[in-house]
């Protein structure tokens, strides 16, 4: 398969368009297009849109679909020709947000394509689209797995993830899981193309669903950085950006109110499990004077100080444990050092008894 066209080269090429129009000359560009597997495959194709004359260029490569052989002799496989045509017209329909459209060129290039890897790979944006998860995700899944050097596809691929994550079409006991292998995929595409500005949005989307996010936000900031104001849909490709730079902002108030709503519920739990404890507390020393009392006058000094301190310790240990059954943030050391005490002074109490007998 021939090299990808070099800059110098797509220069000339989109020189060459704008002088004349050819079916011809669009021939040859798609011809000395790189392997359909290859990073600059889809790039490339989009030099097309570059063309002044749309109408006559959906024209001609419309014709190179439909055709069976071509214009110009050359060593090129008509068939691989005949897919960057459909190629790059279904991402035309794609790239004008006609879901219909993009469908009716999917459905066309079925019998002739669907055991191509970009086909299928079209097919999981299609499915993206139409909301059709986890379709979108298993599709593409095995085209990424077996070409994860290509960072088109993992960009196509992350994506996937996080719209069906967003649009909720997950179980949230996937939400997580799925962020995190959405997150690992972009990473590695930003490190095959560190220019691409969508990939850092789609990585501010992904540390977004993991709660991450003042990282979003300032990859968001990143991705409206890399943006190109000479690209002829930058003004769109900005309001994206910052529509999702709100929706992270909307979404880390949300968390930090679910929080702050936690720390009053849980303090509220704490007062209430103290109330409680107080209240079983004074109520045990009510019980443990009046039984204290009751002993004191049929027993000797000794036994009587020792019944009580065997009843306080009790109280005391009791108390403690009760503690660890009502809700609560607890101080365990303190709990433990308490439980200690109480059985200590139950020990102490049952000695001096004892020593009496």
């Amino acid at each position: 398969m021939p090299e990808p066209w070099t800059d110098r080269e797509l220069e000339q090429w989109n020189q060459c368009w704008n002088e004349e129009l050819t079916r011809e000359n669009i021939e040859e560009f798609l011809i000395g297009l790189p392997d359909e597997t290859n990073p600059d495959y889809y790039p490339q194709i989009k030099e097309l849109f570059n063309i002044e004359d749309t109408e006559i260029r959906n024209e001609i490569v419309n014709n190179i679909y439909q055709s069976d052989e071509l214009k110009i002799q050359t060593d090129g496989h008509v068939d691989d020709v005949r897919f960057a045509a459909f190629y790059f017209l279904a991402n035309h329909a794609r790239r004008k947000s006609n879901t219909e459209d993009f469908l009716a060129w999917i459905e066309r290039g079925r019998q002739d394509f669907q055991n191509r890897p970009l086909y299928q790979y079209m097919e999981s944006i299609l499915y993206r689209e139409q909301n059709k998860y986890p379709h979108a995700i298993n599709k593409c899944r095995p085209v990424f797995n077996e070409y994860s050097d290509n960072w088109p596809i993992a960009v196509g691929f992350a994506h996937n993830i996080i719209h069906g994550i967003e649009e909720e079409l997950v179980g949230a006991n996937q939400k997580k899981e799925l962020a995190q292998e959405a997150l690992n995929t972009i990473k590695m595409a930003i490190q095959s193309k560190p220019d691409y500005g969508k990939s850092y949005l789609i990585k501010a989307r992904a540390l977004a669903v993991l709660g991450r996010f003042e990282e979003a936000l300032d990859e968001v900031d990143r991705a409206i950085e890399k943006e190109d104001s000479k690209k002829e849909d930058y003004a769109e490709r900005i309001a994206d950006r910052y529509f999702h730079r709100v929706r992270i902002e909307v979404s880390q108030q949300k968390h930090q109110l679910e929080r702050q709503t936690r720390e009053v519920e849980d303090r509220m739990d704490n007062m209430q499990s103290r109330f409680v404890q107080l209240l079983g507390f004074f109520a045990a020393i009510l019980a443990v004077v009046f039984t204290s009392t009751q002993i004191a006058v049929s027993l000797g000094a000794q036994e009587a100080v020792g019944v009580v301190i065997v009843l306080t310790g009790g109280l005391i240990s009791g108390f403690a444990s009760l503690s660890l059954l009502l809700p609560g943030n607890l101080d365990m050391y303190r709990v433990i050092t308490v439980i200690g005490f109480g059985l200590a002074g139950i020990a102490g109490g049952v000695y001096l008894v004892m020593s009496t007998v």
